[in-house]
């Protein structure tokens, strides 16, 4: 049976993915292979490797230097202690950059690391070693949260891969980055809710892990996980979009018109 596809939409990126996971063959595509910045798209590795070095139980501390991260900050407060994935819920879901920051802090430090500037410095290095392992090609980071830094980039298709890698070894991750609200807890017994940074949850609740990312450098970037009707699962990558949502839910209704 012959495919039906819909006139390709119209996108407002610089660069665009969709492709099935299980298939490289990209359904649709745009500078694919373009190294470009991430924005916070970034802290799915960054999420990634804290998750592999440290254990759910672990205590992390907000210091004072993971709270000068600047732009989008928690509500955690300097000394304040949270578990890992609680951690995780305000770097994924509220893409904390603070949160990346203590992440990052907390697991190079359980690498040897002493001095805060050290244990990122550690973390970024183990970043670019874990990017390779998974055979990102046309990735590097400089540093944990995606803020805007010469040389920090990933491409639509390296994207793509961490999100089918995330989505194959059925990463918790993924689960944390479709919720819409997580409740966070510190130890110091604080509560807050954190709202999804992804707007298009709550208009396609069959999503099934998203990134979202915004700098000045980036513009807007987005990362989806789609479930199709047919049973497939399309990984969707949006990268220097001045409407990333515009552009995801194009890239949705012609998905689900196909």
């Amino acid at each position: 049976q012959q495919k039906v596809f819909l006139p390709t939409p119209l996108l407002d990126a610089d660069s665009y993915l969709v492709r099935l996971v299980g298939d490289d063959a990209p359904i649709l595509k745009l500078r694919e292979g373009k190294p470009l910045p991430p924005a916070s798209i970034t802290k799915l590795m960054t999420a990634l490797l804290a998750q592999e070095i440290l254990d759910p139980n672990e205590k992390i501390t907000f210091s004072q230097e993971a709270k000068q991260a600047g732009e989008k900050s928690s509500n955690a407060k300097i000394g304040e202690i949270f578990s890992r994935d609680d951690v995780l819920d305000l770097a994924l879901v509220g893409s904390s950059n603070d949160a990346a920051l203590a992440l990052a802090e907390r697991a190079g430090k359980k690498k040897g690391a002493f001095l805060f500037k050290d244990a990122i410095e550690v973390f970024t290095y183990l970043m670019n070693a874990r990017g390779k392992e998974l055979g990102l090609r046309d990735s590097s980071f400089q540093n944990p949260t995606g803020l805007d830094s010469e040389g920090h980039f990933m491409s639509a298709r390296d994207i793509a891969h961490i999100m089918e890698y995330l989505y194959i070894i059925s990463s918790p991750l993924l689960e944390i980055s479709r919720s819409r609200v997580r409740e966070v807890y510190s130890y110091q017994g604080n509560v807050s809710s954190v709202e999804n940074t992804n707007q298009l949850l709550s208009e396609f609740p069959a999503i099934f892990g998203s990134k979202t990312g915004l700098t000045d450098n980036a513009k807007g970037t987005l990362t989806m996980l789609y479930p199709l009707q047919n049973g497939m699962l399309a990984i969707i990558v949006i990268l220097g979009s001045d409407d990333r949502f515009g552009d995801g839910r194009k890239i949705i209704q012609w998905l689900e018109g196909s």
